[in-house]
Order: C-alpha cells, then structure tokens, then sequence
C-alpha cells in the first residue's frame, strides 16, 4: 500500500530529531499490519498537495499545532482535497482517508461539521474513551470497550458532520472517533504518540502553552496509563484494508 501523509504542520525540532518526523511515526505505527508499507509525505501547511487523490491508494491527515477554524488559505485548498478523495472514492477510484487530531477536526470542518475550543481546556497526556457497542466488523477485538489513546488537544468537535458515525466519546471529547462510511476514518487522539514522547511535548511547552496545572495532571495520567496504540494501529489498518 502506499499512503500519502498530509502533513499540517511542522514537529518541534527536538522531537523531529528524537523520534523522527512524521512519516516516520506512522510507518512505525502501521508497518507491522499493512504489507509492503510505503509513505510519501507532503507539508500541506506549506501548500504541497498532491496532483490527485489518486496518486496514493490512501491519504492520512496528521496532528498540527495550528487551528482548523483560522481557515487560513492552506486549509481551504485541503478541505477542497478532503472532498475531492470524498468524490473520487464514490465515483472513480476508492481511496480512503485517515484523519488524525487536526486531520479528525478539518475533516469534520470540511464535511459540514463544526470545531470549536474545548470550555474544559486543553486535552493532554492519556485519556480513555469509550466505545460504542455496535462497533463495525473492523473494529471488533478482544479489548474492552474503554480506549486510552494520548491527546494534546484544545479544539475539538462540537457537531459532527450528518455523514459521520460516533464510534467513541467520553465526558472530555463527544466526536473522539468519526467514521464516514466506508472511505474515511478519523481520531482526536494520537495513537502514534507513546507516553515518552507526550512527556517530551508537556515539558517543551509548559508555562509557554500548557499552565503548570495542566502539565502536572498530564504527567500523572502518564504514569497511569499506557496507550493502546497497537490497537488502534489494526483499527487503521483493517479499515483501510477492508
């Protein structure tokens, strides 16, 4: 499969150099469950896009550390794109679509659905959601219905689109995953963060973004809990492979 990562925004330096970029992340993240893996990148917040939703047998949208609803030109050419895999999985060649973070927010965004800031503040560190009971054949496993995924957001999605399907939630974040039918797939979690690197980001931008508080409760759910990102990993998968 070769998948093309929408990238939106850039990595701090510090990480990029520890971890990776992040190509290097979800090639890490899905490589064990999607034969003959291959990944191109394109930095959309630069305004790289690609020729054609065709050009890849799948797209996934990455985190960012901008806002979806600035609306700023880059991210009205990548709704259009959004809707463009939309059309050309319906009408000449399926391709689906992974959004992931900022990628689950504009794709809501573009579908007619709307994203705001969380009253609650920000998201950070490891959260559990949970899930439907009626999951697709894709999604079913031998977990539990409770997900811990790691988030570092502070925007989310406050009305889904009509075309999308609730999957997860919890009491932090109603639209934790969206699906849309059977092209699209969407998470306001990070499955291809582990606990060290969260650790990484809390400690990077405390007091400059996060308040001492919040960075304090981050680090204790840290210690708590450990993302199932091997989970979600095979969610993505199947999907995309179904």
């Amino acid at each position: 499969m070769h998948l093309g990562i929408l990238v939106a925004g850039p990595m701090l330096d510090s990480q990029a150099k520890q971890y990776g970029d992040y190509s290097t992340l979800f090639q890490r993240l899905l490589d064990p469950f999607i034969p003959a893996l291959t990944v191109h990148a394109y930095s959309v917040y630069k305004d790289e896009l690609p020729s054609s939703p065709e050009v890849h047998d799948a797209w996934l949208i990455s985190g960012s550390r901008y806002t979806a609803f600035d609306r700023e030109p880059w991210m009205l050419r990548l709704e259009v794109f959004i809707r463009a895999v939309h059309h050309s999985h319906h009408h000449t060649a399926q391709r689906r679509m992974i959004g992931i973070c900022f990628g689950h927010q504009i794709m809501a965004q573009a579908l007619g659905g709307r994203i705001a800031r969380n009253p609650g503040g920000w998201g950070l560190g490891q959260h559990v959601h949970q899930l439907i009971d009626a999951r697709p054949a894709w999604m079913q496993d031998d977990g539990d219905a409770h997900y811990a995924v790691s988030v570092i957001h502070e925007d989310q999605v406050v009305e889904s689109p009509e075309s999308a399907q609730r999957l997860a939630s919890s009491d932090f974040c109603t639209s934790a995953i969206l699906q849309y039918g059977d092209w699209a797939l969407s998470f306001q979690g990070h499955p291809e963060f582990d606990n060290a690197f969260v650790h990484t980001v809390v400690d990077a931008r405390e007091n400059e973004v996060f308040s001492p508080a919040d960075a304090s409760q981050a680090r204790k759910s840290l210690r708590h809990q450990e993302p199932q990102q091997q989970r979600a990993a095979q969610w993505i998968a199947r999907f995309l492979q179904h």
